[in-house]
């Protein structure tokens, strides 16, 4: 039996809600992403490797806020023959087509999409047992795709928190779905630096466009969480920086050249997405409340000023 088939699941999710001190809500999309993590390491292994923000927190545990994307990078070099433009689309779009056969996860297949031959983007959707949440949406997306760096990687084990909570209460014989796995995780170091690049991106769009920062405002939090660790840090003064930054300009060059926009040098010292303007800083100040009061249940995040603050700490490694 899985978990969301037991009888006492809605019960669990609460119980793991008040552990955790997040929503119901929270723990059950936290839930559903795992088993959708599992099934695509049992299918992919080793080609598939689990990126971007909802990592940091599926992953790492470095962040506690809503994430509805699961970014993967499916390494096409890792399948022998290396696969064509054509199959490596079949090879996504079967990926997504096995996630879908999970009993609880309904593909809308009319809302996904290519992604430029390099990639897709599907939604998954499940049943909640509560009370909608304002901009939280009972549905997943599935991002995979070819175009990602290769490096820093890590084997880490993914757990959902519902299953470490009831492994706690001596319950991990209630269902089939409470035993971790293993997958291949992009460091958090790399998360980092893709990030400023993202974040400096849209900013620069918002300036140039006045294309809204919108959602993408949440780089900011976990921009704050990641430059207050040690190993980001070290790794800022390390050679690995210039290595990171170096392979990420080569990487979107070749997928994203015309929305690519990368700092000058490679340098966010003066990046406006960092150390803004007053004028702007009022304006990404909105945004950053905006999306906070969405995606921390608990109600808990940095002020916009303890962000810029802790960017002012590092600017002379940037």
């Amino acid at each position: 039996m899985r978990l969301f088939e037991h009888p006492e699941f809605e019960q669990a999710m609460l119980r793991a809600a008040e552990q955790f001190q997040v929503s119901e809500q929270f723990i059950e999309k936290d839930y559903y992403v795992t088993e959708i993590l599992r099934i695509v390491a049992d299918r992919l292994g080793d080609k598939a490797m689990f990126k971007g923000g909802t990592s940091l927190s599926k992953g790492w545990g470095l962040i506690t806020r809503f994430s509805e994307d699961i970014d993967l990078f499916v390494n096409r070099h890792r399948f022998d023959p290396v696969p064509g433009t054509n199959r490596m689309n079949r090879i996504l779009t079967q990926l997504t087509e096995a996630v879908a056969e999970h009993p609880a996860l309904t593909w809308l297949v009319d809302e996904g999409r290519t992604i430029g031959g390099h990639g897709r983007e599907d939604y998954l959707s499940y049943e909640t047992k509560f009370a909608a949440l304002p901009g939280i949406a009972a549905v997943v997306r599935l991002e995979p795709g070819i175009q990602s760096g290769t490096f820093p990687t890590e084997n880490r084990p993914i757990t959902s928190l519902v299953a470490e909570y009831l492994v706690e209460q001596g319950r991990s014989d209630m269902a089939d779905d409470l035993t971790p796995f293993d997958m291949t995780l992009l460091h958090f170091r790399r998360t980092f630096v893709e990030k400023m690049f993202a974040l400096h991106g849209k900013v620069i769009r918002l300036l140039e466009e006045d294309h809204p920062l919108d959602r993408d405002a949440r780089h900011y939090p976990d921009l704050h969480v990641l430059a207050g660790r040690s190993e980001v840090r070290d790794m800022l003064a390390s050679r690995e920086y210039e290595e990171i930054r170096s392979d990420y300009d080569e990487t979107s060059r070749e997928f994203f050249a015309k929305i690519y926009r990368p700092p000058a040098d490679l340098s966010f010292a003066d990046s406006p997405a960092l150390f803004p303007e007053p004028e702007l800083r009022e304006r990404l100040a909105v945004d950053y409340e905006a999306q906070c009061r969405l995606l921390f249940s608990a109600g808990a995040y940095p002020s916009f000023d303890e962000v810029l603050e802790r960017f002012e700490e590092i600017r002379k490694l940037l």
